[in-house]
């Protein structure tokens, strides 16, 4: 008899503890659900994560002016300080969706920045050699559907009245991690409107390929130049065009980006 009812007994006790084990799950998925609409989309967790990274950065990176949520962020400024720079983003908008950071992946629809400031401050000391990088690969995807950015001023670090550099910068890039693609980059400065577009391997040697475009350039005329290479040996073509005469220019660039000897080489010739 005593076996028998042990043997009742243990089916009841396993069903219970499936039952509560199937209840705390739910209660656990509910919980996260929750946690994870909150974050999403409430502003005290968009000041929390923007606080920690305040901190992090030891207080290099500040933000003034935060609403919105970590899906659509509105910050009213944002600087960014270390011994060499200091540049200000004013008026800043993120629109973006955090849950693909869970398959490794960053996905910008869009940023927007109404002005950008930059001081540049003077290195009291030479600056140091430059190396060549040993991986340019990211840890995840990168797509960036629009960058834009309405106007850059330059500061000097007499005060002075800011320049204005570059407007209407607008700019895209997708990368795997391992291939960058830069799909357009184009802004207008005070001697033309430069157009770009590029591709680059974020493994050793750095193989690349870019065209950049120079149009609207009075003073000097249209341009073209076209890169190929890799980041320590770049051929570089540019045709330069003029009211009566087009001229080809074509450079040679060696080892840029290494420790050894760097070399120039360069012809010209009329077309």
């Amino acid at each position: 008899m005593t076996n028998q009812t042990d043997s009742n007994q243990n089916p009841k006790q396993t069903n219970q503890k499936s039952k509560r084990l199937i209840s705390l799950l739910v209660v656990l998925l509910v919980s996260i659900s929750i946690a994870g609409y909150w974050l999403l989309n409430s502003q005290s967790a968009l000041q929390g994560t923007l606080s920690a990274i305040n901190r992090l950065s030891s207080g290099a990176i500040q933000f003034e002016g935060i609403r919105g949520t970590l899906r659509n962020i509105q910050i009213n400024s944002i600087h960014f300080a270390n011994e060499e720079f200091q540049l200000t983003l004013h008026n800043t908008h993120v629109t973006w969706n955090p849950n693909d950071l869970l398959q490794k992946q960053i996905k910008i629809d869009q940023l927007s920045v109404e002005m950008m400031d930059i001081r540049i401050f003077p290195s009291p000391t030479a600056a140091p050699q430059r190396t060549s990088p040993e991986n340019l690969s990211l840890p995840f995807a990168l797509s960036v559907h629009q960058i834009k950015v309405d106007s850059i001023y330059l500061i000097s670090t007499t005060l002075e009245s800011p320049d204005l550099i570059i407007s209407d910068l607008t700019l895209s890039l997708d990368s795997n991690g391992h291939y960058h693609r830069l799909n357009n980059l184009d802004f207008r400065t005070p001697w033309g409107v430069f157009s770009a577009l590029a591709e680059l391997n974020g493994n050793s040697p750095f193989d690349l390929s870019a065209q950049i475009d120079l149009s609207d350039a009075h003073q000097w005329g249209d341009a073209q130049a076209v890169i190929a290479g890799n980041l320590e040996q770049m051929d570089i073509q540019i045709h330069a065009k003029q009211s009566l005469t087009k001229r080809e220019l074509t450079l040679q660039i060696a080892t840029i980006c290494s420790q050894s000897r760097k070399t120039l080489s360069c012809g010209f010739r009329k077309a």
